[in-house]
């Protein structure tokens, strides 16, 4: 047997074998790719999961996407879901906190020949997992109603297990709870979720609260009783060429008065000192207007003393009649004549006295558009043209409009009437 092989390889044999089996190889692989060529596909964004974390350790931040590139034949490719793929990174062995690179693995369908992750390895922080203990305060609120008092709040639980890793829970000063007391106007319980915060009072997010919701039980004390504010205002009177709009408004527009009930049922509202508005050519705010605190019965505080008064001054408007305005025409065709009857009219128009004094005849137009209208009388109601801000009073009566053709008439050419031809002399004969 020996020998025989011996032989075999002596003749060549063996050489001539392997370069059939490497040409049979090729074809079948050249067959194969013209069958079911070879083509790659992308997905990006693809999520990193991570395993073999201990208990005791957590990430710090997000683990990144990675972006994944496959490459197989054809049939293979045009199957994959990009939702199917999924990466991950393994942590386990790691005992202690601090940084690790760990490359990304990628698990792809079967078939796929080659499988590339970008980035292929992944750095990680890993920090110790702790929890702490913190008391519960209360966020004093913001949106009390001026007369109510917040007199006690009471939290159950008074304290809370902040969880998360060491940098984190390292950063919490104060575990608050917000409350709402909107248009509470008695004593209310909530359930409100804690938040933590560092000593700057910004909120961090990055820590898990056990209870998640804590009640808190809210007592409030009505002190007072909120009434309207009215301007008392002389307001007859204003800059010369102006006038007052509506009645003056106070800001706030309701006051706190306080003191013995029976007292406080005798006042429905309070008024402001008189205001004079004389001289005031513009929108004004007048600040710091006292109220009226010697018509309150004895007894009575207010709060605030004082407001800020808004008065509204325009200028007053009046009217102007403007004779004999030449009526204009647009949109006349060419070989047209247009006529108007009458051809001027007078308007009266309303403006500010600035606007009147200011105002010119050029300023004003009447206009009548031809514009489409066939040869022959029409009836057209003039359009007015004003400056900006200014007004007429009455629709202006419709006019006479009449095109004239103007086309030159072609005159007749007369012919030449033609010469008589001359008859030949006749020669006598003899």
């Amino acid at each position: 047997m020996i020998d025989r092989l011996r032989r075999f390889a002596d003749t060549g044999n063996a050489v001539r074998f392997f370069l059939s089996f490497v040409l049979a190889f090729a074809l079948w692989a050249w067959v194969t790719n013209e069958r079911d060529p070879e083509q790659s596909y992308r997905a990006n964004f693809v999520p990193v999961s991570v395993v073999g974390l201990p208990d005791h350790l957590e990430l710090v931040g997000e683990v990144p996407d990675v972006g994944v590139t496959l490459l197989g034949p054809r049939s293979v490719i045009q199957t994959i879901d990009a939702a199917s793929l999924t990466a991950e990174i393994n942590l386990e062995g790691v005992t202690d906190p601090g940084e690790y690179s760990r490359e990304v693995k990628v698990r792809a369908p079967d078939g796929i020949r080659k499988v590339t992750a970008d980035p292929d390895v992944i750095t990680v922080e890993l920090d110790t997992v702790v929890s702490e203990t913190f008391a519960v305060e209360v966020l004093p609120p913001s949106d009390v109603p001026r007369n109510l008092a917040v007199t006690s709040t009471d939290i159950d639980p008074s304290e809370v297990i902040v969880t998360g890793v060491q940098r984190d829970v390292d950063q919490v000063a104060r575990v608050l709870v917000p409350i709402d007391v909107g248009n509470q106007v008695s004593s209310f319980s909530q359930l409100v979720e804690p938040l933590a915060f560092d000593s700057q009072n910004q909120q961090i997010n990055t820590v898990d609260i056990e209870p998640s919701r804590v009640r808190v039980n809210v007592e409030v004390i009505i002190t007072g009783k909120e009434v309207p504010v009215f301007v008392q205002c002389e307001c007859n009177s204003a800059a010369e060429g102006y006038v007052v709009l509506g009645q003056p408004q106070a800001n706030p527009a309701n006051v706190i008065i306080d003191g013995p009930q029976e007292l406080l049922d005798q006042v429905p509202f309070i008024y402001t000192t008189v205001v004079n508005t004389a001289g005031l050519d513009r929108t004004t705010i007048l600040d710091n207007v006292p109220l009226d605190i010697e018509s309150l019965p004895d007894g009575i505080t207010v709060d605030p003393t004082v407001v800020d008064v808004s008065v509204r001054v325009e200028q007053t408007t009046s009217s102007r009649l403007i004779e004999n305005v030449p009526i204009q025409t647009l949109g006349a065709e060419a070989n047209t004549r247009v006529v108007v009857n009458p051809a001027t009219l007078s308007i009266e128009v309303s403006g500010t006295l600035d606007q009147l004094d200011q105002l010119e005849d050029r300023d004003i137009s009447i206009v009548v558009d031809v514009t489409g209208l066939e040869v022959g009388a029409h009836q057209v109601r003039p359009r007015v043209v004003l400056p900006p801000g200014m007004t007429y009073n009455e629709a202006l009566p419709q006019v006479v409009v009449a095109i004239i053709d103007t086309t030159p008439t072609p005159t007749a050419t007369q012919r030449p009437a033609p010469s008589p031809t001359p008859e030949p002399e006749q020669t006598p004969q003899s």
